[in-house]
Order: C-alpha cells, then structure tokens, then sequence
C-alpha cells in the first residue's frame, strides 16, 4: 500500500514538472507582449510602444525587458526591466495584491498593486536615484541640460483597465541638481541646488504644488502652484509663486555691491516674491516690477555655481 502511494505520488510530481516545462517552453511570451503594447498603445496613443521581451517565471513571476516609449524615434519612457510577481495567497481573497520591480534611468522603483474585482485599483510606491541625464526623451523637450537625481513616493487610484487616473498624489524630490536658465535670474545663468521637493497632487487635469522648498548655496525657495499637463511636455503650462531668499554667496558669484543693496531694498522679511509662468520649455521669471526695472541697470557678472 505504502509503496503503491508513493508511486502514485511519484508519478503525479512527475506529471507536474512535465506540465510546468511544457507551460514554460510553450509559454506565448510574444502574444502577450503584443497585446501589452496595444493595451498601452489604446492608453496612450502619443507614443509607439515596445516591449523586448516577456518571460514567466514559476509559479507566479512575469519579467518584461526593454519598455519603450517612443516618439518617433526618441524615448520618451525606457524601462530596462519590470518585475511581476502575484501574491499566491491572495488569490484566496477578494483583493489581489501584485508587487513590483523596476531598473531605469539608473534607478529603482518598487511597489505594490491592489485589485479587486469592479472596483478601483489602488497602486503605491517609490522611486529612487532616477538619473535625469540619462532621460533624453525628457531633457530634449525641455531644451537643457539639466541634472539631478530624482525621487518620489506616491499612491495612485485608478479605474481598471482602461487605467485612467481618480487619484494621484505623492512628494517628488531632486538631489544634486542643477538647472540652467533660459535668461539669467539675479545675475544667475544656471542653479546648483542640494535638494529640490514638493508635494504633488493630481486633480481636475493638473499638477497641483505644495509646499515646495528648493535648497542652494545661494538661496533658500519657497513655492506653490501648478502645472498643466500638454501632449507636449515642453508645452506644459506653468503657474508658480513664491519667496526666494538670497544668501551672501548669491552676491559673491553672480552679483555686485549694486546688487546686493538693490535685492536688498526690496526684501520683504527677508525674501523676494517671485511668480514662474509660461511653459516648460520657455518659463518667466517675474519679480516685483520696480525690482525687474531696476535690475535691468545692473550688469552682473554672471556665473554659476
């Protein structure tokens, strides 16, 4: 008896490896991956999108390689790779729980998925060390070469799976960065910062921006505002206020005495309101107007860092 169970048991493990090999080896890696990219094509139709490979990975892990978005012949997204993996015991509840892994840009994202059946799906997660130099498709629209490692946190809530978005919000960060401007801003042609973030909130078809604080060597900024989105990101609308606070290295590269007792005249508790408008490609840097009228009589130095 014991004998006949274990062949039986024997037999019903080996009918089981047959069974995952001939799923793994017959597995229509390249149909799926076809209808990924129609799914994400009928979501976002500015793009071409193409997936290099898909491979499962017993029991529950899918991996994609390679995901692009492509306009004309300019990444827009490039995803090195997206790791799947489904929560085995969740298939015994109502809620679905998916967990991923990305590598871009020389970064990580990783997260989790929440789906249940009719319902919305809820998606959190975090991005970090992301390489904005290696973003070309991003730094080309823009039209400047600007630097920084980037970050964020979000939750997302979505409809399925059409995808479109109910709620977003999250805090989005740069570290080490640096900004060149289009014109110089108190005598500044470009800005090397520490630290950049704000809160961030997706809502009636905007970016909304809160308590945003940029860190330099030569001034501390505070913001809020809001962007709006354009099928072109270099044609995103921008409508942001705020208080700059100069620091004496400010003066030191970018100024002049002259400067430095203007800027001074027109502090208000120690900072200078300031509002960002335009779009991304072309913002304006407004300050108070009698300041605007009297720095067009300095001639600074410019400069840099």
């Amino acid at each position: 008896m014991i004998r006949w169970l274990f062949s039986v048991l024997g037999y019903l493990a080996y009918t089981l490896v047959v069974l995952v090999f001939l799923l793994w080896w017959r597995f229509p890696a390249d149909e799926i991956a076809r209808w990924c990219e129609a799914r994400l094509h009928a979501r976002y139709p500015a793009l071409v999108w193409h997936i290099g490979s898909l491979k499962w990975q017993f029991p529950n892990r899918f991996v994609l390689d390679d995901i692009q978005g492509l306009s004309g012949r300019e990444a827009m997204i490039d995803i090195d790779s997206l790791t799947l993996t489904a929560d085995l015991s969740s298939l015994v509840r109502k809620t679905r729980r998916i967990t991923y892994k990305m590598r871009l840009y020389g970064g990580t994202g990783t997260g989790r998925i929440h789906l249940v059946p009719g319902q919305p799906f809820s998606c959190q997660g975090r991005f970090a060390g992301l390489d904005v130099e290696q973003m070309h498709g991003l730094v080309s629209r823009l039209k400047r070469a600007v630097r920084g490692r980037l970050g964020t946190t979000f939750s997302w809530q979505g409809s399925w799976p059409e995808l479109r978005t109910r709620e977003l919000s999250g805090m989005v960060t740069m570290e080490n960065g640096l900004l060149p401007l289009r014109k110089p801003v108190l005598g500044l042609k470009k800005i090397s910062f520490s630290r950049l973030e704000a809160g961030v909130v997706y809502k009636k078809h905007a970016w909304l921006l809160d308590k945003g604080v940029l860190e330099a060597k030569t001034m501390h900024v505070s913001f809020h505002g809001k962007i709006m989105p354009a099928t072109d990101l270099g044609h995103f609308k921008i409508d942001i206020a705020g208080s700059l606070t100069p620091r004496a290295e400010l003066f030191r590269i970018a100024g002049s005495r002259d400067m430095a007792r203007t800027l001074r005249g027109f502090l208000r508790n120690g900072a200078l309101p300031f509002t960002v408008s335009g779009t991304a490609a072309e913002p304006a840097v407004q300050f108070p107007e009698d300041l605007s009228r009297a720095m067009r009589y300095l001639r600074p130095r410019g400069g840099g860092r």
